[in-house]
């Protein structure tokens, strides 16, 4: 992608022949996804935020080496919120000449005194969010569009079909490509009825135009497990607690120690959870399953 992108020889020419200055590769993964500031979405920011990928996995799941890139406000366009970054995190996944300093016996090891010259390049090695949001981001149709998935052209009524080959109909970014670059030929009723049939938005993505072009649009924006099967595997649990596991008769009393349970400081109270549950967020249902996890991890 990215020899397509910038060509073969600049890439030799600015990350493999550099002289004298040391080359520092920093990829990282980019979440994106919106949140609610009053426990609720009726009023949600989208922030985006990433983390080294060059990190060990016991440094990537600490909070300190999660970075703020942006928040967008309420009602803002996620386009406009992708421009405003657009200038800065270009110029970083090009690269440029930074003077770097050594304040760590690790960064001597391969940066001296007389080499604080570094081409340092950054680039988002992929991007994570829920499933609605990933959709959204890559320039796909949300999941219940006719054909609703990023990673096959599956039609959403035939999801359970275990039997669909993915691979020989999967989706491809250079196809995908090709197939909007198609449709933005066409009138644009006929442009937008094209890319609608084959789940896709008309224009290329924000990401693709202003974050990152050498993004792959159909192997970048990796699925998230936390969103995609835990939320899903979690309100399946608590639906059999509360429908088969609990005799009707004892709902109330369960329902009346869930308010007198100890939260630690700073959690709201749990909403009622016979005439609420299904409005929980993945968050709350951990917290029912299983409070101690939820304790330990701080949320």
């Amino acid at each position: 992608m990215e020899i397509k992108t910038y060509s073969r020889q600049w890439l030799e020419e600015n990350l493999v022949y550099q002289g004298n200055n040391p080359v520092l590769s920093i990829p990282h993964l980019d979440f994106i996804d919106g949140f609610g500031l009053f426990r609720n979405a009726h009023r949600s920011l989208t922030g985006i935020y990433f983390v080294p990928s060059n990190l060990p996995l016991h440094e990537r799941t600490r909070l300190s080496n999660v970075f703020v890139t942006t928040l967008s406000l309420h009602g803002a366009s996620f386009d406009e919120m992708i421009n405003t970054i657009s200038p800065a995190s270009l110029a970083m996944e090009r690269g440029k000449i930074m003077n770097i300093r050594a304040s760590s016996p690790m960064a001597s090891q391969w940066l001296n005194d007389d080499r604080k010259r570094t081409f340092v390049v950054a680039f988002a090695l992929g991007f994570t969010g829920d499933l609605a949001q990933q959709n959204t981001s890559a320039g796909f149709l949300k999941f219940n569009a006719t054909s609703g998935c990023r990673n096959c052209k599956i039609l959403t009524k035939n999801m359970g079909d275990l039997t669909f080959n993915i691979i020989n109909h999967g989706r491809y970014h250079f196809p995908t490509v090709f197939e909007r670059q198609k449709a933005l030929k066409m009138p644009k009723t006929r442009g937008v009825t094209y890319t609608r049939a084959r789940g896709m938005h008309l224009l290329e993505p924000a990401i693709q135009r202003y974050l990152s072009p050498s993004v792959d649009l159909c192997r970048m924006f990796v699925p998230d497990a936390a969103h995609s099967e835990w939320q899903g595997l979690l309100r399946n649990a608590v639906d059999v607690l509360f429908e088969y596991a609990i005799q009707p008769s004892a709902l109330h009393s369960l329902a009346n120690a869930f308010h007198r349970y100890e939260l630690p400081v700073g959690w709201g109270k749990i909403q009622n959870p016979i005439r609420h549950r299904n409005s929980w967020g993945l968050h709350i249902r951990k917290k029912i399953l299983r409070p101690d996890a939820g304790a330990a991890s701080g949320r």
